[in-house]
């Protein structure tokens, strides 16, 4: 239940953070920097998104795993896991 708390004040916190990044950056460089700082964060965040989804994927199966006592199904699980993301993302 923790888990979940602190995932859902995430999920709630980052749509805001980003704009004020943004401000930041843009009074620092001004319009013409800002413009290649968002384009290289947008393509930055889109890659992040394959492996967010996958883990959010996993972890209930992981979890369940876990909680049963078969450690090593969720190890090999994770293993796995990271070499189809490794081949997705290279």
């Amino acid at each position: 239940m923790a888990a979940g708390a602190s995932l859902a004040l995430v999920a709630v916190k980052v749509p805001y953070c980003v704009p004020l990044e943004l401000t930041a950056v843009g009074s620092i460089v001004g319009v013409a920097g800002l413009g290649y700082y968002t384009g290289a964060a947008e393509l930055s965040n889109r890659f992040l998104l394959i492996p967010v989804t996958a883990f959010a994927a996993l972890l209930p199966a992981l979890a369940h795993s876990e909680a049963r006592g078969a450690r090593n199904r969720a190890l090999a699980a994770c293993r796995a896991a990271r070499r189809q993301l490794a081949a997705v993302l290279l």
